[in-house]
């Protein structure tokens, strides 16, 4: 029963002081500057930091093979809607005289007549088969000059608008001819092909070169009849398609004009026809998109003579390598894509040779050139020092099977490893990351035994993984994505260009398949000399060996992504937040477990499922779905936003898109709005370097950061049948019951590419999509190619909690109030801004369309940036007028046009602000999370919150057709004011808890910090944790006098704690963690804390408090959860700034004390000798270390008070004996899935008649705000 920890994890985001705040200045004045000196919060992570990661080494490795000259892909048999085709067996090629090939590859042509009956010609000239031929749907664009421009924007060459002299390549001189005549049809004598594997014989026949063919949708292509044929040059018969599609935005018309289709099959022709020309498009889009980025250099598989690679200076040679790595500004990136356009494809395919010939360009260099250095040729510090956390990977790109004499790996990844290191992994001060292991020891899915082939292409990049390349440099590689390896190391990404293996890597799906059948042992990795098709598989295992990845690809769109996904994995490290989010109210064995994701740098992310046990732990590796790889097309989406008054579709349509007043808010031009649209939407054809908007690589959600996870199906019961309103109680058992049969549930989430997202549960199909209308001014911002640079490193869209419920309104597009789920979400650190969808009852995930969106409400001058908790009820005693009598409860957040705290009141069904309870403290202020009361027909009739400037306020519902009576209690003075022990306000930002008092009323549970400004990170201002009581019996609103300070002001002379008992914790008898290894008992990193059991005399006192002080700056920043009668709390202590290549996590310390008392537990609750019970052999504490990432979730399942009674409690299975008897277990979750398990004494079984009766019904369903990221551990270059 450990503490699992996991480094990097929840978020949440905050609002940003002055940086030039000094410290020493008091909480309230700073506060009291806040309106004046912030706006917005902080966009940079608080909770834990990393120092800056240098851009990693990426060195491109190119096939310049002969078959690299092919006209056609992909090789070999392959099937096309049933029917198996195959295109090459000679060296074919498509127009006559390509002075490229020669005259061995040119071995025959292709013909190309008009009247021909030839299905081979079809299927050469068809891009439905041959996917690199000439494709109408597509823009071909020339490529990129290697050179920017001043500005840094990729320019492209020039378009071929001369069809009749077409050059064969656009920068090979001294070719003859130079040119070739796609326009004229003519007669021309040389060999043709009229099969793959047929040559006719040389003949004159008729040749015109603008044919092309489409296979008419769902054809089998084994007849002609099957193909539609267009020429480009057709006076009288088809030149292109009568629609032309999304992407040829070349085209002016609903159709392109005979000019622009043959200019594009001009561009076409010269810059696209080949696999080497394809690649060399490719190539030169992914670096333009990275530059500044990484640090490049790139090499060819046939460079067989070692020269200098490093410039000017540099004596070391190396073979492979053309140009070694450096800083891919404008002069490297001209550098590296000058020589990649000049390649001249010809020889072999030694692909093994290769990778060694990289290898040893990383391995042990000692000369101030080498690779690790922070400026490769440096002499001096800074320059010349080696960071201990660079990356380094080579891509390689291939589409042959390798076919060189090459015995230097051996067996690589069937034997062990050997070497050793001077580091002993199980101290934490050699080993900070916890990483491991330092060795290889053999196993699946890498070694391909028990065949144990050898020399392998997998052995040879193996060879260059296992061993550090540079044992002088400390290890601080963070692993990633399944790349295990922390030590200096090269990772290998592998492109297949129309070749295939025996083994399904079709898609991220099939991949996952088929790792999990080599992982299980139910597949193994083929020989691969057994054939071609296995050298292919040979191709993925060299990838999959070295925590890279491999992908086989078709056209140039797909070459593109692929390189830019693994030079973007390169540059961004996975980052997973949020809590767990699952299935049920209880943990069974079916729980799912909703996880976002980020990739930094990149800025994208997705949302993954996986199963987990009754412990809260994941089962497996794979997930149960990817979002990703669901996400429907972008003109299929089914997204919507807000026009200000009414929903309406965020599209470009003229009716029912997005309004001209929208548009002009997303930018300048309904044009360029559209663009914009469109893109967001998922549009990638306006992406690119030489186009508008920065490159997603095919990765279409935003980063999912700070909202977590909701899961709405069938999981909420609010005890509605209770209601005093006759009209609203009577149909909500049926209506829970309609919801109790759902058979599909939704994942509601937001991503900070400003959409808030539904997600079927079963399948992670996005199945609807919520913009607010407040984002619309920012997607410029997420669009330019500088976003994830230090000038424009990030913003946050919809960022912010979300609360799912039940209320009594009429859904938007219906004509009267029915009972409704509803979700009210907020768009946190994003904005200003709330929102509310209806769900429909009989299945959440269909039919969802505009008037699924309630109301967007913003604007509003009291409202904040909201972070804290929102709540949803009926107040008691009647319905206002004019209103649903259904009401969101909201703390407004910092940061308000009116720099107050304020209560928001706002209708369910309208979205209309009702009323703003503000309170009467003066200077910048903001409320928190909210906490209501309930009467015992579940009617709201008081709520507790806390601002920054350390007031507890309870606002009092008197009537809830009367607003005269919605007002902050005891005359306008707050319940509590917390002030540490120097008189100094404390900040409350989370929602307090509250329990039941033993005589009347209620004891308040909250804790005080905040995480809101970069200043907080360094504060180390004491904060404290309370239980105050409100005496003011249950059901009744609130006297005329605080019970705290009677009819008095409250002033910070008060002395408030001398009617508190206090509690300490012991800070000099600190327990360590132990375990039994081997025999031997053993300690851990595990610290548990002791704390003081002082009793509270409630006749005088009137609660207790805690002060936090085991570290500076700890504080408490989410709301305490119950179990039991204990309270379980989170505190934290931010990260410190870290230098580079350095990591500091925040540090957490987790409490479980008695609710009433704040007194430490009386029996052994932690398992603190690690025997796995707990028993009398532990040592009684109340605290454990742990790691701030974030709230660790009880899945005890506890709700809030409902009337006059505390929640009854829910205990887990204990089927291992884990606890005595008599005991509750629980488990604390983090945001891993991993759970530490506490046994608590339930008072309730050892002694019945000392507890009354509870009921239990789920109030709210929320799920936490978390905190700032931990920042990305890969930053974009400086």
């Amino acid at each position: 029963m450990k503490m699992h920890q996991d480094i990097g994890s929840h978020v949440f985001v905050s609002p940003r002081l002055a940086a030039g705040m000094k410290a020493g200045v008091s909480l309230l004045a700073a506060v009291a500057a806040c309106a004046a000196w912030a706006t917005e919060p902080s966009q940079k992570p608080l909770t834990s930091q990393s120092g800056s990661t240098p851009p990693p080494n990426v060195m491109i490795t190119i096939d310049d093979s002969g078959s690299m000259l092919s006209d056609a892909m992909p090789e070999g048999t392959f099937s096309v809607n049933g029917v198996n085709v195959s295109l090459i067996s000679y060296w074919v090629a498509g127009f006559p005289g390509d002075p490229r090939k020669g005259t061995t590859y040119g071995q025959c042509y292709v013909p190309a007549e008009a009247g021909s009956n030839s299905l081979y010609q079809r299927w050469f000239r068809s891009p439905d088969i041959n996917t690199i031929w000439y494709n109408p749907e597509v823009r071909y664009q020339p490529w990129l000059k290697p050179k920017p421009a001043a500005n840094g924007s990729g320019v492209r060459m020039a378009d071929i608008t001369n069809a009749k002299a077409a050059p064969w390549d656009p920068v090979t001189t001294g070719l003859n001819p130079a040119t070739f005549d796609l326009v004229t049809k003519r007669n021309i004598t040389t060999t043709w092909c009229t099969a793959a594997n047929y040559s006719a014989g040389s003949s004159k026949r008729s040749f015109s070169p603008g044919i092309y063919y489409r296979l008419k949708p769902g054809a089998k292509p084994d007849s002609t009849g099957s193909f539609v044929l267009y020429d480009v040059n057709n006076v009288d018969g088809p030149y292109a398609p009568d629609v032309k599609s999304a992407d040829r935005i070349d085209c002016a018309g609903t159709k392109c004009t005979q000019a622009e289709e043959l200019r594009n099959f001009a561009n076409w022709f010269t810059y696209y026809r080949m696999r080497e020309s394809m690649a060399k498009a490719a190539v030169t889009e992914s670096f333009f998109n990275f530059k500044d980025k990484l640090r490049a250099g790139w090499g060819r598989i046939n460079k067989s003579n070692a020269t200098a690679v490093d410039g000017a200076g540099a004596s070391k040679t190396f073979s492979i390598v053309e140009l070694g790595v450096k800083q891919l500004d404008a002069t490297q990136l001209e550098a590296v894509l000058t020589g990649v356009q000049g390649i001249q494809s010809w020889p072999s395919t030694p692909l093994r040779t290769a990778l060694d010939g990289v290898g040893k360009y990383f391995y042990k260099r000692t000369d101030s050139y080498s690779p690790w250095m922070t400026t490769p040729g440096a002499t001096s510090a800074p320059g010349n020092a080696k960071l201990a956390c660079r990356r380094a990977v080579n891509v390689l790109t291939t589409d042959g099977y390798y076919n060189d004499n090459y015995t230097a790996a051996g067996d690589k990844d069937t034997t062990a490893s050997t070497f050793s290191y001077p580091y002993d992994e199980s101290k934490p001060d050699q080993n900070p990351g916890n990483y491991s292991p330092y060795t290889y020891t053999p196993g699946r899915p890498f070694t391909d035994a028990p065949n144990k082939y050898t020399n392998t292409l997998a052995d040879a990049a193996m060879r260059w993984y296992i061993e550090d390349l540079d044992p002088t440099i400390a290890n601080k590689v963070a692993p990633i994505d399944g790349d295990i390896a922390f030590w200096q190391h090269l990772t290998q990404f592998t492109v297949g260009i129309g070749v295939k293996g025996t083994l399904d890597a079709s898609s991220d799906t099939a991949k996952a398949s088929t790792l999990a059948a080599l992982t299980k042992g139910t597949a193994t990795w083929p020989d691969p000399s057994k054939g071609n098709p296995q050298k292919i598989d040979d191709l993925w295992h060299a990838a999959v060996n070295t925590g890279g990845d491999f992908n086989s690809v078709k056209n140039v769109t797909e070459l593109t992504n692929a390189l830019s996904a693994a030079f973007g994995k390169a540059v961004g490290n996975t980052a997973r937040e949020s809590g767990v989010a699952t299935v049920a109210s209880t943990l069974v064995l079916d729980n799912i477990k909703f996880v976002p994701e980020y990739k930094s740098g990149a800025w994208y992310g997705d949302v993954l499922a996986y199963k987990l046990d009754t412990n809260g732990n994941v089962i497996g590796t794979t997930p149960v779905w990817k979002a990703s790889s669901a996400l429907p097309a972008f003109t299929d989406r089914n997204l919507f936003t807000w026009s200000g008054s009414e929903p309406e579709a965020f599209s470009t349509a003229a009716t029912g898109g997005v309004d001209a007043s929208g548009k002009a808010l997303i930018a300048s031009t309904a044009t360029e709005a559209d663009k914009l649209i469109n893109y967001i939407r998922g549009d990638t054809s306006n992406e690119g370097a030489a186009s508008t908007y920065r490159a997603r690589g095919g990765q279409l959600l935003g980063d999912f950061i700070n909202s977590p996870p909701v899961y709405v199906k069938n999981l909420v019961n609010l005890g509605y049948d209770l209601l005093s309103n006759s009209n609203w109680q009577g149909g909500y058992a049926d209506y829970v019951a309609a919801k109790a049969n759902r058979a599909e549930g939704v994942v509601a989430v937001g991503a900070n590419a400003g959409i808030f997202h539904l997600f079927k549960g079963s399948t992670g199909k996005e199945v609807f999509g919520f913009l607010p209308r407040l984002g619309f001014g920012h997607y410029a911002t997420v669009a330019e190619k500088t976003y994830g640079s230090d000038s424009n490193y990030h913003r946050f869209f919809v960022d912010g909690p979300t609360v799912e419920s039940d209320a009594f309104i009429q859904p938007r597009g219906e004509s009267s109030a029915r009972w409704t789920n509803v979700l009210i979400g907020s768009m946190g650190a994003g904005g200003r801004d709330i929102f509310a969808l209806n769900l429909p009852t009989a299945d959440p995930s269909a039919g969802l369309g505009a008037d699924n969106v309630q109301w967007e409400l913003s604007g509003h001058p009291d409202l904040g940036y909201v972070i804290g908790d929102i709540r949803v009820g009926p107040i008691q005693g009647g319905t206002l007028t004019g209103h649903s009598g259904w009401y969101a409860f909201v703390g407004n957040g910092a940061y308000s046009s009116n720099g107050g705290a304020a209560l928001l009141v706002v209708d369910v069904q309208t979205g209309a602000v009702v009323k703003s309870i503000q309170v009467p403290a003066t200077g910048a202020n903001g409320l928190g999370g909210v906490y209501l009361l309930r009467n015992a027909h579940q009617e709201v009739y008081a709520a507790y919150a806390g601002d920054l400037q350390g007031n507890l306020w309870r606002f009092d519902f008197g009537n809830g057709a009367d607003t005269s009576t919605w007002k902050v209690s005891f005359g306008g003075q707050p319940l509590f004011r917390a002030l540490d022990a120097s008189g100094t306000p404390q900040p409350i930002t989370a929602s307090p808890m509250v329990i039941a008092h033993p005589s009347q009323g209620y004891v308040v549970l909250f804790g005080t910090g905040k995480l809101f400004d970069e200043s907080d990170a360094t504060s180390t201002s004491p904060q404290s944790f309370y239980g105050v009581w409100d005496d003011t019996a249950a059901g009744h609103l609130g006297g005329n006098a605080s019970p705290f300070y009677g009819a008095s002001q409250v002033v910070a002379t008060s002395p408030y704690r001398s009617v508190l008992v206090q509690q300490t914790i012991n800070t000099t008898d600190v327990v360590v963690g132990t375990k039994v290894v081997n025999g031997q008992t053993v300690t851990t990193n595990e610290r548990f804390y002791k704390l003081s059991s002082n009793s509270v005399d409630w006749t005088t006192q009137k609660g207790w408090y805690l002060d936090l002080n085991i570290m500076g700056g700890q504080r408490v920043v989410y709301p305490p959860q119950g179990v039991l009668t204990f309270a379980y709390i989170n505190t934290i202590v931010p990260a410190q700034p870290a230098a580079q290549c350095e990591y500091n996590s925040g540090t957490g310390f987790n409490f479980v004390i008695d609710a009433y008392s704040g007194a430490a537990p009386t029996s052994p609750v932690f398992d603190t000798n690690g025997d796995g019970v707990v028993d009398s052999s532990d040592t009684v504490v109340a605290g454990a270390q742990s790691l701030a990432d974030g709230i660790d979730k009880l899945l005890s399942g506890q709700a809030d008070v409902v009337g006059d009674q505390p929640t009854a409690s829910k205990c887990l299975e204990d089927k291992e004996g884990r606890c005595p008897a008599g005991y509750c277990l629980t488990v604390a979750v983090n945001s891993t899935g991993e759970g530490q398990e506490m046994c608590l004494p339930d008072k309730c079984t050892i002694d019945p008649s000392s507890c009354t009766p509870a009921t239990h019904v789920i109030t709210d369903r929320v799920w936490r705000q978390i905190l700032n990221p931990p920042t990305p551990a890969a930053a974009p270059a400086p």
